[in-house]
């Protein structure tokens, strides 16, 4: 009787000690993926172009607004944190680049054009991997542009006024 005890009770010790040894590496496998660190991954830049509802031509490049008429907001997540790179830029030559790089802080944008009403876009970001410590990139995943959809934000976001 008293062996069946102690073999009843090794039994137990056994299935406990590999329950808590798969719990234990179950945990460093978790806590150990180097590849998702968001604070060095680099964001997708979000390209802005802005047209005439009349006509579709390009209102800074037709010379109806000035480049620097542009303003880009970020609509921070946290307000502790600091953004992605946001520029609004004369390129010369009848080019301008006015873009915002996602960044994981960051769940939308309020764009300006001059006086006109301002538009919120709001989008969402998913993280790919990379190497090393560092996540591959920030990725726009979706993207409503004054509540419609758009369909490839990375392609562009368009606004026309």
């Amino acid at each position: 009787m008293l062996t069946s005890i102690f073999h009843l009770h090794k039994s137990v010790l056994l299935k406990n000690f590999a329950l808590c040894l798969l719990a234990a590496m179950y945990l460093l496998v978790a806590s150990c993926n180097n590849c998702r660190n968001t604070d060095c991954a680099v964001g997708e830049d979000l390209n802005f172009r802005f047209f005439s509802a009349a006509d579709s031509s390009d209102l800074i490049l037709s010379g109806t607004y000035a480049v620097d008429s542009v303003s880009i907001i970020p609509i921070l997540i946290d307000s502790t944190n600091a953004v992605g790179k946001i520029k609004v830029e004369d390129q010369g030559g009848g080019y301008y680049h006015a873009f915002a790089e996602a960044h994981r802080n960051v769940a939308g944008y309020i764009v300006q054009l001059d006086s006109l009403p301002p538009d919120t876009l709001l989008v969402e970001t998913a993280t790919s991997d990379g190497e090393d410590c560092c996540a591959g990139s920030i990725l726009i995943t979706s993207a409503t542009l004054n509540g419609t959809p758009i369909a490839e934000p990375w392609k562009g976001i368009y606004f026309y006024k």
